[in-house]
């Protein structure tokens, strides 16, 4: 979604909001398990550097059945700084932006314990570094977890 429009017409790409929702199940015969090595993680960052559920360490809950929800606004701090004169002040600013981030997320042993009860959360915020419309680092800290404090840096896959 993009929450902002410009001044005559048009919504500015690079400020967002965006909700993205997962759910993965697995299954194994009966009688066996999925293997420790195959089962899904959330937690910090996943093994494609994806976060999920930032206030905790990477890959701290491990389940065969994995629920999430995120969401996520990212602001560019502007476009052109009309006030700014040329200089370094005006190239910092636009390459600079926001980050606010919810995440909820929960796994199972099984399918039919995965519901929206007793999800574990986080919630956190921090700058993001821009080169042309896109987000090429992203350095926050995120909360709520009831282990302190996590900061986290990430280099998205914008490829």
């Amino acid at each position: 979604f993009y929450p902002e429009k410009k001044k005559h017409g048009g919504v500015i790409e690079q400020n967002y909001f965006s909700v993205r929702w997962r759910y993965s199940a697995s299954q194994a015969g009966a009688g066996r398990a999925v293997p420790f090595f195959l089962q899904e993680t959330i937690g910090g960052s996943d093994i494609n550097n994806q976060p999920t559920l930032r206030a905790f360490k990477d890959y701290r809950f491990r389940g065969p059945d994995l629920m999430t929800v995120q969401a996520e606004y990212d602001r560019k701090m502007c476009e052109k700084c009309t006030p700014c004169k040329e200089g370094i002040i005006r190239t910092v600013c636009s390459h600079l932006g926001l980050l606010a981030a919810y995440d909820a997320g929960k796994v199972a042993l099984r399918r039919s314990d995965l519901d929206f009860s007793n999800m574990h959360q986080s919630f956190g915020g921090g700058i993001s570094i821009y080169l042309g419309k896109d987000v090429i680092f992203n350095m926050a800290v995120a909360l709520g977890g009831g282990e302190g404090s996590h900061p986290y840096f990430v280099i998205p896959n914008v490829l």
